[in-house]
């Protein structure tokens, strides 16, 4: 499973069909022509299938984060289990998340992933 991240040199990116704008460019109507565009893959692989439903993420093989579900609150730690936490939440899942929710949850793992690749000048 992998989400394709869109990364302008400015900072503003795309994940999935969602804009993340950057300071500059949170008003604005467009980028000026010849922008250059870096596309971030993040793959994560399921480690544990319910309580907790966890995964690891990489971007070209190296660990880039850790997400777990356990007790109705899920955490994204960069760049591994223990790292800051960048991401958390409460889903309707305890253990794992419910079939609708899943995709949502994850895809905004990896945005958060990616921002922080991002700011961190790691793409």
């Amino acid at each position: 499973m992998s989400v394709s991240i869109i990364s302008l040199a400015c900072g503003c990116f795309f994940a999935g069909r969602e804009l993340h704008a950057c300071d500059k460019h949170e008003d604005a109507e467009g980028w000026p022509e010849g922008t250059k565009v870096t596309k971030i893959e993040i793959d994560l692989v399921q480690t544990c299938g319910a309580c907790p439903e966890q995964y690891d993420a990489f971007r070209d093989g190296e660990p880039v984060g850790y997400l777990r579900l356990r007790h109705g609150y899920f955490r994204v730690d960069y760049p591994e289990c223990g790292g800051e936490t960048i991401f958390d939440g409460h889903p309707e899942g305890d253990g794992c998340f419910t079939t609708d929710e899943r995709d949502g949850w994850l895809e905004q793992a990896k945005t958060a992933i990616a921002a922080q690749l991002i700011k961190e000048g790691k793409f």
